[in-house]
């Protein structure tokens, strides 16, 4: 069975193969995920089904709520069995690597600590989300960003996409036993890209 998620989607109206106030066609059965209904319903993409079956004798679609459908996930089982949590961390580990910052901007010891939190993250992933993440707070011991090398605005465009994709994570992870894990390191590593020392060094 097809899922149909949000970044299908995306790449779909990147690729102009749907349009806004446009037609989706898919075929049936399928299921899609919230984000991705959301997304269509905001473009005023109209979801077109194409061979429906004949359910006249199949009850089966009727005791089903207008809320949790055949075709609509509930929370607890979207992201196609964990694709997309696992993609979500993926483009987190990614985005750590800062990649429109100079290698200057940070000394060697920030690199080191932000390649620490990326490693640890790719062995949560590869335990399917059971290893512990720790919170270590870096807390700046006399360090300094360079904002010689590197505008405010670019410093600040990156860690808006950091803390979105965390933001990301935790909505779902919001109903897994590990999401308070990610929930406590995802705090200590928001106090290290949003410590208001950033804001002096700018200086």
């Amino acid at each position: 069975m097809r899922v149909i998620t949000e970044r299908d989607l995306l790449t779909l109206l990147r690729k102009k193969e749907i349009e806004y106030r446009g037609t989706y066609e898919v075929e049936v059965p399928y299921v899609i995920t919230p984000s991705a209904k959301s997304l269509l319903r905001d473009k005023q993409i109209l979801l077109v089904e194409k061979n429906v079956p004949d359910t006249s004798h199949n009850m089966v679609n009727e005791v089903s709520s207008e809320k949790n459908t055949i075709n609509e996930l509930p929370d607890r089982f979207d992201y196609s069995n964990g694709i997309e949590i696992q993609d979500a961390v993926s483009q987190l580990i990614q985005l750590l690597y800062f990649p429109l910052l100079p290698d200057d901007f940070f000394s060697p010891l920030v690199w080191q600590y932000i390649e620490k939190q990326q490693d640890q993250l790719r062995r949560w992933q590869e335990s399917d989300f059971t290893s512990p993440l720790d919170n270590i707070i870096w807390s700046y011991p006399g360090e300094k960003f360079n904002f010689r090398c590197c505008s405010w605005r670019t410093w600040q465009y990156s860690v808006g996409e950091v803390n979105r994709q965390i933001n990301r994570i935790e909505w779902y992870m919001k109903s897994r036993d590990c999401s308070k894990t990610f929930g406590d390191w995802a705090n200590s590593y928001r106090k290290f890209i949003n410590n208001e020392e950033v804001i002096r060094c700018k200086q």
